[in-house]
């Protein structure tokens, strides 16, 4: 019995809702044309932007090492300490060193005895030749002998520069020390790592786009880095796309700076912003879409009354959104109370529960 009035009492209310629903106002209109307000649709220019979280990164870093084995002397440069291109950071002393700069400058003198020594017989050739005292295989024996003792003279002469040059820690390019491996007194081999240097021109801005923001973005592209520390905004220009997606199911980005006599912060963070292609599209007001079971509709007032179009959505700017399907230009939206119109017919569509 008490069942049975509760059901009753349910089905009262329902109906009473339908009821409201059905005789608003706001239904009312939907059968009159002249109280439901419209907004033509325009064709309005349309710049997208994608902005994503961005971090200056280093692109690569280089090692300094030493070439040859020795003692490390010299070296006072700590990380932070900007250095440039071809400074002298450390030299490399030692036994080994000494005796490798000693045989290298022994091959040079010997070299350059042996060369002055053919310069020598060369002249004499030449003078016995004149005086019909030599012969001419004489005098080419001798200036094969001197262009031999001359290419000896210039081989080792380059050794020794090189293992002046292998002697002395210098830096390949200008930049900031990042990090040191080894202490000034220490004895090092060849080839090992003593300096970590992130050269100048090696900083760029990195960042990950995802979803359809991913798909749109394409080297040349050109926009603007705020750093978070409330820095000057910065131009950049996207360098480089990366084919491979993270796990997260981002695209990472590479960008560089595109003003001149401008420079990164390493570690600097913040919002990047690109510009995509100017495109035309449809602006609606934002309050004429509605939203039913995942898909977007607008309501396009006709000779017959509103009608429901299905609408693809875009981008936002202000109180518009862009339509990239779905309506022409031109067309009449109905704005003011679109939800409750678009809903007007609810009282066929619902079925109380018994």
């Amino acid at each position: 019995m008490r069942i049975d009035f509760f059901r009753r009492s349910q089905r009262a209310i329902y109906a009473a809702l339908v009821a409201a629903v059905f005789f608003s106002p706001i239904a009312r209109a939907a059968g009159t044309s002249g109280l439901i307000q419209t907004v033509p649709v325009q064709e309005q220019t349309l710049t997208p932007h994608f902005t994503a979280y961005a971090r200056v990164s280093p692109i690569a870093l280089l090692h300094v090492r030493a070439w040859a084995e020795g003692t490390l002397t010299g070296l006072k440069v700590v990380p932070g300490d900007r250095v440039q291109a071809g400074e002298t950071l450390a030299t490399l002393n030692g036994a080994v060193m000494t005796a490798e700069m000693a045989q290298a400058t022994a091959a040079v003198n010997t070299a350059d005895a042996r060369a002055n020594t053919a310069k020598q017989l060369l002249a004499i050739a030449q003078k016995t030749l004149s005086d019909r005292l030599g012969t001419r295989q004489t005098l080419a024996r001798a200036k094969s002998d001197l262009a031999a003792a001359e290419a000896a003279y210039t081989a080792a002469e380059a050794n020794l520069q090189k293992l002046k040059d292998m002697a002395e820690i210098k830096a390949p390019m200008s930049g900031i020390i990042l990090a040191r491996a080894i202490a000034s007194g220490e004895r090092v081999s060849g080839g090992e790592p003593i300096l970590t240097l992130r050269p100048d021109d090696s900083l760029w801005l990195t960042a990950e786009f995802y979803g359809t923001d991913a798909e749109m973005i394409h080297n040349g592209m050109r926009g603007v880095f705020k750093p978070a520390s409330g820095g000057k905004p910065q131009p950049v220009i996207v360098r480089n796309v990366f084919a491979a997606i993270s796990p997260d199911g981002g695209r990472e980005t590479g960008m560089m700076l595109a003003a001149k006599n401008a420079e990164f912060q390493d570690g600097a963070y913040g919002s990047v912003t690109l510009d995509g292609t100017e495109q035309k599209m449809l602006a609606v007001p934002t309050r004429a879409l509605i939203l039913d079971r995942g898909q977007w509709w607008v309501l396009v007032q006709t000779d017959k009354g509103p009608q429901k179009r299905k609408v693809t959505i875009g981008a936002a700017r202000g109180w518009q959104t862009f339509i990239k399907h779905g309506l022409n230009a031109g067309a009449a939206v109905v704005t003011d109370n679109a939800y409750a119109l678009f809903h007007r017919d609810i009282a066929s569509r619902y079925q109380p529960p018994d």
